[in-house]
Parts: C-alpha cells; sequence; structure tokens
C-alpha cells in the first residue's frame, strides 16, 4: 500500500538560482520522493530588496500562490506589470516569460512544476541566455484573484480551487486551498487518479501522497494543523478538475 512522505521545510538547502536574496526550498521532487515525483513543489522566500530576472520554463506549466507579501510580476515579452499579492494565484504556461519587479517588500510563495521531477526538467531560460529568434509560446499567463468554492468541501474545510481547466486552459493539474476553522476534521479517503501534495502553511511542512494512499480520519479528531487558522495548499497531479480525481471514501475497519 502507497504510504505517505513528509518533508520538512526547515531541513531543506536553500537554491540560490535567482539570487543571493532569494531563497528556493524544493519539497517534493526526485531528491525527496524515494519512487520519483510526478511533479515539483517548492517554497520561494524572498529579501526587501529582490528582483526575480525575467525567464521561462521551456518543459511545463508553473502555478504559485503567494502566501505572504505583494509584489509586481512582469508577464510576457511586454513586461506587462500585473499585481500578485497575498492569497492571489499565479498560472505560468509553458514557455510563457515572467520575472519579478522590486518593490522593496519581502514575500513569500508556494509553486509546482507541472509535471516534471527536478528543477533541471522544468528547463528555465534566462532571458540573457536565450538564443536570439528562439521560438517561445505568446498566451499570457494569468493571476487568479478569487477562488471557485467545492461545496462538498465547504463545511468544514472550506476548501477553494484556484486552478483547474475552467479557469486556464489545459493546467495540467488541479490546486486550491483550505483554511478549516477549528474543530473541522477531514473524513478518510483516497484519490484514484491523483498524486496529492499539501503543504501545511504553519508547520512549514510537505505531506506527499502517491494516488491510493488513505488520509483523514473515521471519525472527528481536530488536529492542530486544522486549527491554525492558515490553512494548507494543495495540488493534485494528474487531473484538472475535481470530477476526474475520484475521491473514495474509507470506512472504519469492522470491530
Amino acid at each position: 500500500m502507497p504510504t505517505v512522505t513528509s518533508i520538512i521545510l526547515k531541513d531543506l538547502k536553500a537554491d540560490k538560482m535567482f539570487g543571493p536574496s532569494c531563497s528556493v526550498c524544493y519539497g517534493v521532487c526526485n531528491d525527496t520522493i524515494k519512487d520519483g515525483a510526478p511533479f515539483v513543489v517548492g517554497i520561494v522566500r524572498t529579501d526587501s530588496d529582490t528582483s526575480i530576472p525575467r525567464h521561462y520554463h521551456a518543459n511545463c506549466n508553473m502555478a504559485q500562490y503567494k502566501l505572504e507579501g505583494n509584489s509586481i510580476i512582469l508577464l510576457g515579452p511586454d513586461q506587462e506589470e500585473v499585481e500578485f499579492n497575498r492569497g492571489d494565484w499565479l498560472f505560468v504556461p509553458k514557455g510563457e516569460t515572467y520575472g519579478v519587479k522590486e518593490t522593496g517588500e519581502p514575500y513569500e510563495v508556494i509553486f509546482c512544476y507541472v509535471g516534471v521531477s527536478s528543477k533541471e526538467e522544468a528547463g528555465t531560460v534566462f532571458i540573457e541566455q536565450a538564443e536570439a529568434g528562439q521560438q517561445r509560446v505568446k498566451t499570457k499567463a494569468k493571476v487568479i484573484r478569487e477562488q471557485k468554492d467545492d461545496w462538498e468541501y465547504a463545511a468544514p474545510l472550506y476548501i477553494g480551487f484556484g486552478i483547474d481547466n475552467k479557469i486556464v486552459e489545459n493546467p495540467g493539474i488541479l490546486a486550491g486551498t483550505s483554511y478549516p476553522p477549528p474543530g473541522a476534521w477531514n473524513r478518510r479517503h483516497y484519490h484514484a487518479n491523483a498524486d496529492v501534495q499539501i503543504y501545511w502553511i504553519d508547520g512549514g511542512v510537505f505531506n506527499y501522497y502517491p494516488r491510493f494512499t488513505e488520509h483523514g480520519t473515521f471519525a472527528p479528531e481536530p488536529r492542530k494543523e486544522l486549527s491554525s487558522g492558515r490553512g494548507v495548499v494543495f495540488f493534485y497531479h494528474g487531473v484538472e478538475c475535481v470530477e476526474d480525481m475520484q475521491k473514495i471514501y474509507v470506512e472504519p475497519p469492522k470491530e
């Protein structure tokens, strides 16, 4: 039976590929998941004087959720300036150029490279490194400011989806957040069609559940993490909408 893998953010070594004032920690990737990861999920933290050079990912779509701070994203070849604030989602299609303008404010985001297993597979290319005349997709990236509620979960877990195939075209992933109130609990279940990554915001823990991995409880059993107020960010790999993930509830064992 597949089992959960937990990765602690504070135990990860920071990557400085975007500059000395920007730390990138890769929580879910081939280096941390024994049998290989179907996507890459990590955290970016910056200082107040940080800008991110314009770049694109040649081999994957990219999704981000802003955990803290506000910033200005530079989108596309025309460097369109778009606000990207706490609680917003950002979706960047494969090959789309983006960067971050220095605003004097530190920020933190969680990101997902869709359908690749390492940062190397993402194929990150900085614009100054790009060959002249190289073809790049012209599709515009998108900032999503309002999530779509899933009413099956709405009480008590208050789940909202920021990225699915009704919000953006061919995302390759289903992503959202949950901010449950004190006393909330999650009925035990698994997903037949999706690998799941759940990031506990306050605890700084990545939990990776391969498809068919059971999680949740059989009865009300409030957990400290579910009552923290900051909730979780999740990514489902292998599906693009709620209807396709085949959530199967598990009955408690008979005594």
